[in-house]
């Protein structure tokens, strides 16, 4: 669920996903005792090498983590919520969940090429100043538990 939200902000204006916190709005955190921050930012890490973007995904640049300390005085537990910011990348070309189709026509005849191939063709593309980097997503915000 995850890269859907990671992908549907990236091909937009980019967005926030804080994890730990329900549809309703009621904040649970994550256990940092069982979940680093390490562990996360790998999970993270993990998640976006899966995924199909048209570069390489600079952490500070593309996308970023941190994480908001969860007070709670009716437990002693090591409570945050993990946050994911994306910069939005819509201009620059798609990014996806997973490997898609893509089809060009060649010779007056649809063929499927390969994703790399599709990359290349895209290569002399710049991305546009405005989406070089995160900025505040107030407005997109995905609240994950």
């Amino acid at each position: 669920k995850v890269q859907q939200h990671i992908s549907a902000f990236a091909n937009s204006v980019g967005g926030v996903i804080l994890v730990g916190i329900d549809d309703s709005g009621i904040v649970h955190g994550v256990d940092m005792k069982i979940n680093t921050r390490a562990n996360i930012l790998k999970k993270v890490e993990l998640m976006l090498r899966d995924m199909k973007f048209p570069i390489v995904p600079e952490k500070g640049v593309h996308w970023d983590l941190d994480f908001i300390k969860v007070s709670d005085c009716k437990t002693t537990q090591d409570l945050a919520v993990p946050v994911i910011k994306v910069a939005g990348m819509k201009e620059f070309g798609g990014v996806f969940e997973k490997t898609p189709e893509s089809y060009e026509i060649q010779n007056g005849k649809v063929q499927e090429i390969e994703f790399d191939q599709w990359k290349e063709k895209i290569k002399g593309s710049e991305l546009p100043i405005v989406t070089k980097g995160l900025c505040c997503f107030l407005q997109n915000t995905v609240l994950l538990l």
